[in-house]
């Protein structure tokens, strides 16, 4: 039995165009909190809510593992795989994807959805290149991409491997908050005594926070509170340290989803200078929650926080301190209109229907029936 803590029991099968669906597997390379996870639980518990049990199996136990950790989870899932009676094998990630495009042809799975959840030019070349091939070949039935933006960054990938990509936009269910703001913060003992900056993220150089830390510097009215950990760590905070910050910037260290949305209700601001991303989910829970949410100008996000041309969200630089720092100054002094954020908080919210997207890995599902 998995001990995975959204392992989820169907009560009644459902039935999509006559052929049963009862189990499927799904597949991460760990439980690392962040998008992915996000993602593969929201899935999980749509399909779960349409009579589908979700199993979930981690490639290792936490981010970091040895080389052979990891093969000894890509074995251990490749077993899982030819041994279980699944309906529907899913894969998050590119190593999780090649295993289940090998591995599933071998044991001849009817119905596969892999999941490109990085673009190509941020993935360890000779992974890439698994994916590449295996993706040309036809082992990937299903390729979903979540932004036109990633879809975009495989054009020069072969006509066979992008004739598979399918479009299948995120679905964010609006978080739901506990608790006051002195309360969460006293929970995480920071002081409330300035205006709080709140970011996301595992702590590497991807996410971008030393743009934040070198802002702060400027901002001596603000704290910056991160939830998130990553080999990055003790870099930030040698950095917060020589600026003189390291009093006033709290890494919270990696959180449970859902005590991590808990401190958006402490939050006067929301910031995600990433550099790179193929959507953005924490950035979307700000908006949704309607924290005034700054965010780097790059392309992904434009399209994902951007609805019928209207946007309510300020974009800025990756790693342009001074612009970062002039407008977390400026929204400090004066904020959107509230009316404002709610209406954009709307807009996107129906964008990102969670049952939008669950009802398009059912019609998947449908069309792998028979």
């Amino acid at each position: 039995m998995s001990s995975d803590p959204f392992l989820e029991t169907a009560l009644t099968p459902t039935r999509l165009l006559g052929a049963p669906i009862r189990r499927g597997l799904q597949i991460l390379n760990s439980p690392d909190p962040g998008g992915v996870l996000a993602l593969a639980k929201s899935i999980a518990d749509g399909l779960a809510d349409n009579g589908i049990a979700i199993e979930t199996h981690y490639l290792t136990a936490r981010p970091g593992m040895s080389a052979w950790a990891k093969v000894g989870g890509a074995l251990a899932a490749a077993l899982r795989i030819l041994r279980g009676r699944h309906d529907v094998v899913i894969a998050y990630q590119a190593w999780p994807s090649i295993i289940v495009g090998l591995v599933g042809l071998v044991a001849r799975k009817p119905r596969l959805i892999v999941h490109q959840t990085t673009i190509p030019s941020a993935t360890a070349a000779p992974i890439r290149l698994l994916d590449r091939v295996i993706g040309s070949i036809g082992l990937y039935p299903v390729n979903v991409v979540n932004t036109g933006f990633t879809r975009d960054e495989f054009g020069s990938y072969p006509a066979a491997y992008r004739r598979r990509l399918r479009l299948i936009e995120h679905g964010v269910d609006r978080p739901t908050l506990a608790g006051t703001r002195a309360s969460i913060l006293q929970h995480h003992g920071i002081p409330d005594d300035r205006t709080i900056l709140l970011n996301t993220g595992r702590l590497v150089y991807q996410k971008g926070q030393d743009t934040i830390i070198r802002a702060l510097a400027w901002l001596p009215d603000c704290r910056l509170v991160i939830a998130g950990d990553g080999d990055h760590r003790l870099k930030f905070e040698t950095l917060a340290t020589e600026l003189g910050v390291g009093d006033r910037v709290h890494l919270l260290g990696a959180l449970p989803h859902s005590r991590a949305i808990e401190l958006y209700g402490a939050a006067d601001l929301f910031l995600f200078p990433s550099h790179h991303e193929t959507f953005g989910i924490s950035a979307v829970e700000a908006v949704l929650l309607g924290v005034p949410t700054v965010v780097s100008d790059i392309s992904v996000l434009r399209e994902v926080l951007t609805v019928g041309g209207n946007s309510a969200v300020a974009f800025v630089g990756a790693t342009d301190v001074s612009e970062w720092t002039a407008i977390i100054r400026k929204w400090c002094d004066e904020p959107p209109p509230l009316r404002e954020l709610e209406e954009f908080a709307a807009a996107l919210a129906d964008k990102y229907s969670a049952e939008r997207m669950i009802g398009a890995y059912l019609d998947i599902l449908n069309e792998g029936a028979g």
